[in-house]
């Protein structure tokens, strides 16, 4: 094991936390994401979408809230607020670009904070591609992840992740973020 997998935790939730009705019923729009920068610098190429239906919000940000909970309990910090759940679509060619998610603030209604923790659900594996993979030190870690699993992980500057670009198939995933 490396460093990088001491401090990237995967939980499976008993059951699925969203159907596949629920995940065709998002509107998708173009995703687009800086990097904090003055001059806006956009890094995703892909579909992004936000949770209107009160049940499918209240399961996620729930799930979200253990997984974050869990995490920080094992490691001794607490969590004090997170963002709403954003889903990402990536079709054929899409991808994210190499970043780290220390980004300067996250907002959730009157909720703000500088995320410490990045939240990612998995919503299916029937793609080609799309691999997530962990920069630390010089060492790679992708994870082989599987429908239903969330992958938490630092979002401190120097755990720098990507998602190559799928080959085939489309990608669905969920991200949020917790202070």
């Amino acid at each position: 094991m490396n460093i990088l997998q001491n401090y990237i935790d995967i939980y499976k939730p008993k059951e699925p936390i969203l159907s596949e009705k629920e995940i065709n019923s998002l509107q998708w729009q173009k995703g687009e994401w800086s990097d904090g920068a003055a001059d806006f610098v956009q890094y995703q190429n892909c579909g992004a979408a936000f949770c209107h239906e009160q049940s499918m919000y209240d399961k996620l940000t729930g799930w979200a809230r253990d997984c974050a909970n869990t995490y920080a309990l094992q490691r001794e910090f607490t969590i004090n607020g997170g963002s709403s759940p954003r889903f990402n679509r990536y079709v054929e060619g899409e991808f994210m670009e190499k970043h780290n998610d220390h980004i300067y603030s996250c907002f959730d209604g009157d909720q703000k904070g500088i995320p410490i923790i990045s939240i990612i659900g998995v919503l299916n594996e029937n793609y080609e591609g799309g691999d997530l993979i962990f920069y630390l030190g010089g060492e790679e870690y992708a994870p082989k992840l599987k429908t239903g699993d969330t992958i938490v992980f630092p979002s401190a500057f120097p755990w720098a992740h990507e998602v190559k670009p799928v080959t085939s198939g489309t990608r669905y995933t969920w991200v949020s973020w917790a202070w």
